[in-house]
């Protein structure tokens, strides 16, 4: 059994997957803000504060562009394009001639595959649009809002067209609902965490805007954070019955090919579930002063980079046992 046969694939899968559950959730806590009061694009902004240290500026935004100021989500929003362009870059090495994958497109009506790739290429679009009116918000807030549901919908039918790619009836143990439901649920869960990750690492203890009133900062409820980590929890927990329930793990086990890299992926599941547990305990809201300086714990950090080993081992266990159905 070769693990890194379809290396590319599993690259291009895991990226794209990253960079979707990502924006997702950025739009996600965006939504929170604006529903606990936070007006877009008044969501707050990091300004450096020293060296290794950010805080929450909370004053008068300063005009666009001006130094020491950016939105607390650009770094994250622009890691989303640079994800997704080099998992597409990165796929085309599965071809033989990867400068004739454009003539995919010429069968969108009847290939999954060739919807993937067009549905990959409305995303990076779409982000591309995104980014430009996040940076230079147009004279009409309703254009900046419309493309993020699209942007959303676009991410949707991404992971969508990538999953059917291999639910085919001559890949037996690809072919079946589980596929679809382990793909989204990798989305969610490393999307989730990873955002949950760079918040517990830029932000105080407490997320939202530390300079307001009690009164006003009560208002940013639900907090972002806990609510990512919980997502992602309910995500981990779900990929892990997935996992034992689908039939590339049956395969494995029957065959006794891979059962203990099967056995170490179910094991790194539940070490990231335990460590996105340590990190939903932590306090989210503290009064005392000292919250604001006290050195963040990277429990959200560890756990996403367990998880996403376990999802490499199982998406090269996918291909490795789907792609020949037999040992």
């Amino acid at each position: 059994m070769n693990l890194f046969h379809e290396w590319p694939l599993v690259i291009f899968t895991l990226m794209v997957q990253v960079a979707v559950g990502s924006c997702l959730a950025i739009l996600g806590v965006r939504g929170m803000l604006w529903a606990a009061g936070a007006s877009p694009p008044d969501y707050g902004r990091l300004k450096a504060s020293g060296e290794g240290s950010h805080e929450v500026d909370a004053a008068p935004l300063p005009e666009e562009g001006a130094p020491g100021a950016m939105p607390w989500d650009q770094r994250p929003f622009l890691l989303v394009g640079v994800l997704t362009a080099l998992g597409l870059g990165i796929s085309l090495l599965h071809l033989g001639a990867p400068l004739n994958a454009i003539r995919t497109l010429s069968n969108i009506g009847h290939s999954w595959l060739s919807r993937e790739i067009l549905a990959g290429l409305m995303f990076l679009g779409l982000w591309a649009v995104n980014f430009h009116l996040d940076r230079r918000p147009p004279a009409t807030p309703w254009l900046r809002g419309a493309f993020l549901p699209a942007l959303a919908l676009a991410g949707v039918l991404l992971i969508w067209s990538m999953a059917r790619v291999y639910m085919l009836p001559a890949r037996p143990l690809w072919d079946s609902w589980l596929t679809l439901a382990s793909f989204f649920l990798t989305t969610i869960l490393l999307g989730a965490v990873a955002m949950a990750a760079y918040l517990e690492r830029v932000l105080p203890l407490r997320f939202g805007f530390p300079d307001l009133s009690p009164a006003t900062r009560s208002r940013l409820l639900p907090r972002p954070r806990p609510a990512l980590l919980a997502v992602g929890l309910a995500a981990v927990v779900a990929q892990l019955g997935v996992t034992l329930s689908h039939p590339v793990t049956a395969e494995l086990r029957s065959s006794g090919a891979g059962t203990a890299l099967t056995n170490a992926r179910g094991l790194l599941l539940l070490a990231g579930a335990c460590l996105v547990i340590a990190a939903l305990a932590r306090p989210a809201l503290a009064d005392d002063a000292r919250s604001e300086t006290r050195k963040p714990k990277p429990w959200a950090t560890i756990a996403l980079l367990l998880l996403l080993a376990s999802e490499a081992v199982g998406r090269m266990l996918f291909y490795a046992v789907g792609a020949t159905d037999s040992f």
